[in-house]
Order: structure tokens, then C-alpha cells, then sequence
């Protein structure tokens, strides 16, 4: 027998370099949830990307 769990909704806003490029990403998440024998696990993960900029003359510092 399993069990549902009501859709969760999440955003997130991300900022990082690839290639020597800054990025700024922003994207929502809406995930649901079934627990089988116990065990929660996602049952289906949908990524909304709502923008994805480059930031031009921004230079980030390297890891410490």
C-alpha cells in the first residue's frame, strides 16, 4: 500500500561562474512524494526555469 503527499512548491536563485562567466539562475521546483513500505521517496520532480542571465564584468573570487 502506498501513501501521497500533497505537491510541495519551491523556488530557488543560484549565482555561479563556468567558463570565467558569472550566472544567475532562478528556477521553481514542484515535487510529490509517495511513501512505500516506510520509505518517502519523489515521485515526480518538475523544474521551472524562470531565468538564466549572464552577469558581464563580474568576476567571482575562487574557492577558499
Amino acid at each position: 500500500m502506498s501513501q501521497t503527499m500533497e505537491p510541495k512548491l519551491d523556488s530557488i536563485e543560484s549565482r555561479f561562474a563556468m567558463h570565467d562567466r558569472a550566472q544567475t539562475v532562478s528556477a521553481t521546483y514542484d515535487d510529490s512524494f509517495e511513501c512505500r513500505e516506510g520509505n518517502w521517496k519523489i515521485m515526480r520532480h518538475k523544474v521551472t526555469m524562470h531565468h538564466f542571465t549572464p552577469s558581464p564584468g563580474v568576476t567571482l573570487s575562487p574557492p577558499v
